[in-house]
């Protein structure tokens, strides 16, 4: 299977911050890149090539054997160097999301209810039932896992499980989530154009981030610990947060993201497309 290593349109925006208050973002361009040249690892191209007519779910994750883990509604499929698996088993149930959680433990949300993949029997265990079908899932630290609604309901409520503990409900919003991220002792989750921080104290949420159009609706987030940077995106940028100062350091290409091992990754499942960025510094020094 052939890669291409092409660059891809980017820029970088300063945007004025300030990170607890409920402020919006405004940019101006400055010339340099955190990136250096982006790697291809899956295209629709690709994929026709191989034959592979998959429609994929709005998860990826990362293995305990550093490949990538997709899924279609019924399969999962893993994503190496050169290489495109189909796993087994075939499930009758659909899958609505998938992590890995702390203990590097496969878990899915398949039907209304959250599994666990067990190795020695290979195949998946129901571990607990959930409020609703096509739940998501987020891993938290400490074999912490938060579901919640991103789908219609009238409310749309974020849960957490610890352990083997029954879903706790820990908040409740009009507008769907989209997202949800445990950085440090915070819990951050988006909903439409808004980055909001939970304080489980009081179960409130403060807006901490918003994007300037409403009609800019944040689909990921996920945090680089190394550089002490929050990512987050919408179908088409990806913006970077650091020391109270954001930027739009990808234009024209957005999606589902995760930060593993310096690299960004992002994944658009309706594009078929998973591109690799490698990062440098939020300075834009190369």
């Amino acid at each position: 299977m052939n890669y291409y290593n092409n660059r891809i349109e980017k820029g970088l925006f300063t945007i004025i911050l300030f990170l607890l208050f409920n402020q919006q973002l405004f940019c101006e361009t400055q010339n340099d890149s955190i990136f250096k040249q982006p790697i291809i690892l899956m295209s629709s191209q690709i994929l026709d090539k191989m034959g592979m007519n998959i429609s994929f779910i709005n998860s990826f994750d990362f293995t305990p054997q550093q490949q990538i883990l997709l899924s279609s509604l019924n399969q999962f499929y893993l994503l190496g160097w050169e290489s495109f698996v189909s796993l087994e088993p075939i499930l009758s149930s659909p899958i609505s999301s998938f992590t890995y959680n702390s203990e590097n433990v496969l878990l899915a949300v398949i039907g209304q209810n959250i599994y666990f993949f067990d190795d020695d029997q290979n195949q998946f265990v129901e571990l607990f039932p959930l409020p609703h079908e096509n739940m998501e899932i987020s891993s938290g630290k400490n074999e912490v896992i938060y579901v919640y609604d991103k789908e219609k309901q009238d409310n749309y409520v974020l849960y957490r499980l610890r352990n083997k503990e029954a879903p706790l409900k820990i908040f409740e919003i009009s507008t769907p989530i989209t997202s949800v991220l445990e950085v440090n002792e915070n819990i951050l989750f988006a909903t439409n154009n808004k980055i909001c921080s939970i304080n489980m104290k009081d179960k409130t949420a403060e807006v901490i981030i918003q994007l300037p159009n409403d009609s800019d609706k944040i689909m990921s987030m996920t945090q680089d610990y190394t550089n002490s940077v929050l990512y987050f995106s919408t179908i088409d940028a990806v913006y970077a947060v650091k020391d109270k100062q954001a930027g739009c350091v990808i234009e024209q290409i957005g999606g589902l993201i995760k930060c593993y091992n310096n690299e960004l990754y992002v994944f658009n499942p309706e594009k078929k497309f998973l591109i690799s960025f490698y990062i440098n510094n939020l300075s834009g020094k190369k």
